[in-house]
């Protein structure tokens, strides 16, 4: 139970400075600025993603290694894609630690994919940054939590 306490004091902490935004330093407003981010970026996409709201084709950006890699159809590799997306924004949310490298690693894959397909290959220098903003995140995150754990110095 204590390690679920930990998890969740990150978000009921965030979820504080957003309220006393104004108060808070500015190197915490950034990794404010982050979190928020990387769990409205991959929702919006997961959502889009499920529903088709936004009208992308996404399965125009699904490489035919990766399309013939999972069973099914492009649209149902696409559906599992947005699930995987929602999933990783709750975990951003809940845990920035460890959900800032799981989105990382799965914004890095999808750059991979992104390589072999027509037309989207400038795409990949983006998703490449996104990835590394995502480690960064986690990062502070993970600094975060060992300063609030450490044994206070003698």
């Amino acid at each position: 139970m204590h390690r679920q306490d930990d998890l969740l004091h990150d978000m009921r902490e965030e979820l504080h400075d957003l309220t006393h935004f104004s108060e808070i330093t500015a190197d915490r407003k950034g990794r404010l600025t982050l979190w928020l981010t990387f769990i409205a970026l991959p929702l919006v996409w997961g959502v889009d993603m499920i529903f088709d709201l936004m009208g992308v084709a996404w399965e125009a950006h699904v490489a035919t290694w990766a399309n013939d890699a999972f069973p099914g159809t492009a649209s149902d590799l696409i559906l599992w894609v947005g699930v995987v997306m929602v999933a990783l924004a709750a975990c951003v949310a809940v845990a920035p630690h460890i959900g800032g490298d799981l989105l990382g690693l799965a914004i890095a894959l999808l750059a991979v994919n992104l390589m072999w397909v027509d037309g989207a290959a400038h795409l990949v220098f983006g998703m490449i940054a996104l990835a590394l903003c995502c480690f960064a995140m986690a990062r502070m995150a993970h600094g975060d939590r060992e300063r609030e754990v450490a044994p206070p110095l003698a």
